[in-house]
């Protein structure tokens, strides 16, 4: 995905990293007016286009009840690394991820987080696995990886 603007004009691009579908759309207008219109086309086509991969539940494993207490909290941001509250929380038994950036990009607040069978984890609709580092019982940093790309990021737990 990525998107851009200059004065009066903005669009977005988005593809798949796997079979090669895409879109792109611009959008004319001063910004208050184009955002809006950007925003819901971009949740409208995402939606149309049904681009959620599954997981298979012989991939995926019910998370140690220790492991999900030791997640559940606020953090700084560690998806993006834009600085934006994240939380990990669990609801009727799961666990999700809450961002800002889903809530733009997706138009909901969370994403499911996923306890995969090799050790990993993987966020619905987020392009990275990631494994959480623990210390006394408490993530201290993310490893987010994709292909052949790790990158560990520092986490720290906030108080909001």
């Amino acid at each position: 995905m990525c998107n851009g603007s200059n004065t009066g004009v903005g669009g977005d691009i988005f593809a798949t990293t796997t079979d090669g579908n895409g879109f792109v759309f611009l959008a004319n207008g001063e910004k208050p007016n184009r955002f809006p219109v950007i925003d819901q086309t971009r949740r409208k086509l995402l939606s149309l286009m049904n681009w959620k991969k599954e997981l298979t539940k012989e991939e995926t494993q019910q998370i140690p009840n220790e492991l999900k207490v030791s997640l559940i909290g606020n953090y700084n941001d560690f998806l993006y690394g834009q600085g934006l509250p994240t939380k990990i929380i669990e609801r009727n038994n799961r666990i999700y991820v809450e961002s800002p950036f889903f809530q733009h990009f997706k138009g909901q607040k969370d994403s499911e987080l996923i306890y995969l069978k090799n050790g990993l984890f993987k966020i619905i609709d987020y392009p990275n696995f990631l494994k959480f580092n623990i210390t006394d019982e408490k993530p201290n940093s993310v490893t987010l990886s994709r292909d052949n790309l790790n990158v560990e990021i520092e986490i720290n737990r906030s108080e909001n």
